[in-house]
């Protein structure tokens, strides 16, 4: 992420970096949705960072 939001990748590497979050997400709802889970479930608290996922 930190080389997309310096402009370091090239177009093909965005749109790659793209689909694989989306798959990412995509399997992470199947897990959820398999294992009875939330995404909330699996939020972490780091401490001063704040939480790893948004509150929503």
């Amino acid at each position: 992420m930190h080389r997309a939001d310096q402009g370091d990748l090239s177009p093909e590497q965005e749109e790659q970096v793209g689909r694989t979050l989306l798959a990412l997400e995509e399997r992470m709802t199947e897990l959820c949705e398999r294992y009875g889970l939330t995404m909330a479930d699996l939020n972490l608290d780091l401490g001063p960072l704040g939480s790893l996922l948004p509150q929503n």
